[in-house]
This record gives structure tokens, sequence and C-alpha cells, in this order.
């Protein structure tokens, strides 16, 4: 199958450091448990049931430890199985919890030794928590409950060791004392986890610096809601998950990026050979309810995810692996270890895969999208935009030649018969397509004077994905960015030079297979344009599509970046611009404001189940009132939204018993 782009590739940037190996301290590891039933969560079940959850984990850590230096990365394990029979380990025995006398727990926890090793190798503390209590029964709590629960008892790990490095004690004695900087952690959550530790980050620690998830649910996803607008945020996610197979986690990257609150910026990586149970070790080769999750689930007949076909990609469990340890050590060295030399990485920058993952160029793709004061959007083809928009976000006209498709649509309804897994992607794109090869078949964005000035930004970037249903079968696009100075003088760049992102979808293309539409992002340095364009008198951005005789294309977030210049000090701005804080969080019933600026004169809030009704309708405070009373309502998670002057705030509250 010839689905990559066919022409030589050229690497622009030299390789940056490699993240994927291991670092100079040599690592111990150790484990603590509380009991089965330590926790106990206050929301019961329809049938009853209160969920009873394990306090247990699996630590990582530097064997010599140096007073204060050591971050701690917090791992929380997705929903499998969590007991089996003794004597039969094929035998499905539910979720009970805790296992009974003839069964035998899966400890998920333990499935990650492979992250913590190498993480720990570079100093930090990671703690892999124990879940399994949460899996027993949150299916069975309504609304996002089962999360909230995750997220609670994330936080009750959090405070062992914010405990135990202030006064020693616990399991450890003095061993961790003084050593660990609590106030720079970081969270990573797997499938489910993923989610629990998303919404951890809006109603949990303020110390959580850093999030990410590895192949995410979003069953409970409240767009724009999590992961926190003030840090910065990862996910990956595999081609190949059975599991998941509409890459929900797609989602929380896309909610990211126009919300004006966020003030951190958001990275995407998609590994296209890797399923959805290979990053635990246990759900791979564990004596029970270890399977790859695409044959399993989604069939063996698949041409590129299924391993029974010969002609598959699919990785093997120990190259995802080192894909997943090389990107999330990218990500969490630079975000909590502040080593800018990875920003090449995360930033789409360096396309080509760091030597340690075993990764080709085409088997890894980052998108990346920059905070706000590091861009300039062009053209975002959002809701703001009509489907047939002349005008782009910038105010400038937007004309066209030749084209077959010239439309702005959303997901699914922009093309016929298309299912969710295949376009996982629940956001506004351009479609663009185009019938004949030639210079005058273009799309043009025209810049206003008061933007023409591209010489103090560094690259023109974008999302771009193929359309398989609409384009010639296995066949790479490929087209040109041209730029256009106020002289007429004009350079254009070719796609394929910088990127691999218009990979025609692998896979099978009917309802079974995996082919899927998936945005990544194509970064262009304008030092790459010709030395004679006037960069401070920008008059247009063209696409010209003269490289195939036809094609459809789909194209979001069209923009100018300086992120090159990025700094710690940009990322951690957001919580000075937090104008009020709500807490307790989770709260009994009452919720205390804090409001930082006394100069406001009006603060008007509402609050909002999850399923969107209005409990509280928008309501002005009175003069003096701090607080509210949430005691009348049952427990669970609410919206609450918060008006202040010409800004506004949106946080989720948990309200217990």
């Amino acid at each position: 199958m010839v689905w990559l782009i066919s022409i030589a590739y050229t690497q622009l940037y030299a390789q940056t450091p490699d993240p994927g190996r291991n670092g100079n301290f040599s690592v111990s590891s150790d484990e603590y448990d509380f009991g089965n039933e330590w926790y106990s969560h206050s929301v019961q079940t329809a049938d009853n049931r209160t969920l009873k959850a394990e306090a247990k984990a699996k630590i990582y850590y530097p064997t010599t430890l140096s007073t204060g230096a050591h971050s701690i990365i917090f791992i929380m394990h997705g929903r499998h199985p969590v007991c089996y029979d003794a004597s039969n380990p094929e035998l499905f025995v539910g979720q009970g919890w805790p296992c009974e006398a003839n069964q035998i727990e899966i400890p998920s926890y333990r499935g990650y030794d492979y992250l913590g090793e190498h993480l720990a190798s570079h100093g930090y503390l990671v703690v892999s928590i124990g879940v399994n209590g949460a899996n027993n029964i949150d299916d069975l709590i309504s609304g996002a409950g089962g999360m909230a629960a995750r997220a609670t008892i994330l936080q009750h790990h959090i405070n062992f060791w914010k405990d135990w490095n202030a006064n020693g004690g616990g399991p450890f004695g003095t061993r961790f004392r003084g050593k660990l900087d609590v106030n720079n952690i970081g969270v990573i959550g797997h499938s489910r986890g993923g989610e629990g530790v998303a919404l951890h980050s809006v109603v949990g620690s303020q110390d959580v610096k850093a999030v990410l998830t590895l192949a995410p649910t979003s069953l409970f996803f409240v767009p724009g809601l999590f992961p926190k607008k003030s840090i910065p945020y990862c996910n990956i996610t595999g081609y190949c998950d059975g599991d998941l197979s509409d890459q929900q986690g797609v989602s929380y990257y896309d909610s990211r990026r126009y919300d004006g609150s966020v003030t951190a910026p958001s990275h995407s990586v998609l590994l296209t050979g890797a399923n959805h149970n290979y990053f635990n070790t246990l759900w791979t080769t564990f004596p029970a309810f270890a399977f790859d999750d695409w044959g399993d689930l989604q069939g063996k007949t698949d041409s590129y995810c299924s391993t029974e076909v010969s002609s598959n990609r699919r990785f093997t469990a120990t190259k995802q692996r080192n894909a997943a340890k090389t990107y999330i050590g990218a990500f969490f060295r630079r975000y909590l270890g502040n080593e800018t030399q990875f920003d090449p990485i995360l930033q789409a920058d360096d396309t080509t895969p760091p030597r340690s993952s075993g990764l080709r160029s085409n088997e890894a793709f980052v998108s990346y999208h920059p905070v706000s004061n590091k861009r300039v959007e062009i053209n975002r083809y959002d809701e703001t935009r009509s489907t047939s928009s002349t005008t782009n976000t910038l105010g400038g006209q937007v004309n066209q030649s030749l084209l077959t498709t010239n439309t702005i649509c959303e997901d699914i309804s922009c093309v016929s018969g298309i299912l969710r897994r295949q376009m996982p992607h629940e956001t506004y794109q351009l479609n663009v397509g185009w019938g004949g090869r030639s210079n005058r078949t273009w799309y043009e964005n025209k810049i206003p004077a008061a933007n023409k000035n591209f010489s103090s930004y560094e690259n023109i970037m974008f999302r771009a994905a193929v359309n398989f249903k609409d384009s010639s079968p296995n066949r790479a696009m490929n087209f040109y960015v041209e730029l256009v100075d106020s002289r007429g003088n004009s350079d254009k760049e070719l796609v394929s030079t910088h990127s691999q992102a218009l990979y025609f979808p692998p896979g099978g293309t009917g309802a079974t297979g995996s082919a899927k539409i998936m945005h990544n992002t194509v970064k262009i340095p304008l030092s790459s344009f010709n030395s004679t364009l006037d960069l401070t008198n920008i008059t247009s951005v063209r696409f010209v599509f003269d490289f195939n005789s036809n094609g459809n294309i789909f194209i979001t977030d069209l923009m100018l970046s300086d992120d090159a210049t990025s700094t710690a000090k940009d990322i951690v701005i957001a919580e000075s611009l937090e104008v009020i804080k709500a807490y307790p969080n989770p709260t009994n019933g009452i919720l205390n404001f804090n409001f930082s600026d006394q100069k406001h004169q009006k603060v008007l809030y509402s609050i909002t189940d999850m399923q969107g009704r209005k409990m509280i309708p928008l309501t002005k405070l009175r003069e003096g009132e701090r607080s509210i009373s949430l005691e009348s309502y049952p427990s669970g998670i609410y919206i609450l939204k918060l008006q202040i002057d010409d800004r506004t705030t949106t946080d989720l509250i948990i309200k217990e018993d």
C-alpha cells in the first residue's frame, strides 16, 4: 500500500536531544498498601451500593535523593477487569471488589514499570496508583461520578506525599522527608484514568503543573472545562486503538484551542501503529485478560491495524512503550523540569522521531497549539464563520480559483456516509477540493493592512488531513503554501518539505476498517521563504493546488506563531489571571469566593449540572456576599460559571454529602 508522500522528505532541524534515553539516576522501587476498602465514595449507585476503593501504589524514585529536588508524577490506570478466577484465568468474574477468596487481583497499577523507571532515572518520583475499586462501580454512578471518584482518589495520594515530604512517617519513615518538590506535580492518566486526571486538574490540587492523557476516554467530557486551562496539556493517541476506535481524547485538545481563558500550550501526539492496551504491560501479557484490543474488538482483517494481515504496520508492544516513554519524557521534562531543549519535538519543529522511540518519520505526528500571546489567527475555520465564508478571522477577504469544493463544515457532516470513528475531530474545518493540476487552482486568505507585518513571527502553521472518501485511493496529497507581498513578489513552500501530515489515511475505508481523518500540524518557518519577499508587508496567504491532479483535504487553525520564544514565565502566568477562587472543592454545601481584586463591583454566577440543567440561573452576588449554598442539591458534579466585569470563568465543583 502506498500511503506516504512519495517525494523525498527533507529534515529541516537537527535532531534534538533524545528524551527517551534513560537518565543518570539509579532507580529503586517500592509499594504501599493501606487496604482495599480504605476509601469510601459518598455517592451511592441506584442499587444502593457504595464505592469502596483501595489506597495502594507502586513508586519509582532515584536511589540517591537530593534535598527538595524531585518533582512528582502520578499515573492513574484505566478500566480493566479487576479480578480473575485462580483456577481458570479466562473465566470472567465481573467487576466485584474486593476480590473474593478464590480470585486474584489484576494489579493494573503495576503495568507502567517501563515508564516509572524511565522518569525516575531523570530524577522524578513516580507514583502509579491503584483504582480497581473505582473500576468496580463507576458505570453505575450517574453522570461523571466515576471520574469524580478517580479525581478524589488521586488527591488522597497527593496529600499522602505532601505529608510525607513535610513530616515523614507513613510507610517510608524519613526516606522522602524534605526531598520532594510537592509544588511541581505532573499527572498521567490512561484510558478512563485520563478522564480522571483531566477532571482532577480542575477540582484538585493547585500544584499540578502538567497533565498528560494516554488514549483517554471522554465519556462525561464537557468541552472547555477540563483539563485546566492554566496547565500545559498533552494527549497521546493510537491510530489502531481498538477499544476507543473513535480516538475520543482528541476532544480535549480541540476544545482548548480558542478558549480565550486558556493560558497554557496544548500538544497532541498520534502514534500510527499503537493500540490501547499495550501502554500497560499487564494488559499485554498478564495471565488473565491481556489482549490486543484492535484484533479482539475490531476484527482481524484490516490491512493496517490487524496483526494477522502480513502487510500490517502495527507496533510491537515494546515499540509502542518506547514511543510512549519518549514523548511522555519530553513533555514532563519540558514542563516540570523546564528543559526547553525538547520544544522542537513538542512544538512540531523537529518532526523526525527521537531515535530511542524506534519510530519512522511517518509513525508519529505531533500537533501543537501555542498560547494566545504567541500566535495570530489568520483563519480559525470555527463556528464563527459561515459555511461559505468570504472573510477570515482577521477580517480579510477569502478568495478561490477553480476549486471543486470550498466550504466550512463541522465534523462528520463534512463527508457523506462517514462514521464517527472515521472522523474523530468534532471541529469546524475548511473542506477544499480540486479537480485539475494548475497553478490557477488556489485558495487565498487576504491579510488586512493592520496585520501585514509577518516579520515578528517565526512560522506559518495549520492542521490538515486528507479526505479519504473524496480523494484518489492510497495517494498522498501535496500543495504549496504561497506568500505574496504588497509589491507582487511571491514565494511558495511545498508542504511535504516540512511535514508528512498529508498522508492518505491507511487501512480499510469501510465501516470496519481503520482509516480515519486525523488532523496533524504543518509548520513552515517563515525563514524558508525567499529573502526577497517583504515579510513586513504580506498581503495574502495562498494554498496552490498544482501538485496533485485532484484531491480533497481538510484544513483548520491557520495562524502565525512565535512559540520558540516561549519561556517558563509564559506558561505559569495563569494563576495571576484567575481573578476569583471558589473553595472548598469538593464542598459539603457552602461554596466560598475569594476575590483577588476587590475593585470588582459586579459578580454574576450560575450553577448547571452535568446534564445541562440550570440549577441556579445567572444571579448577581449581593454587596458583601462571599458565599453561596449548594446544601439543597444532590451530590454530584456541577458547572460553576462566574462573570466578573468583562471576564468569564468556568469551573467544575464537586458536591459531596
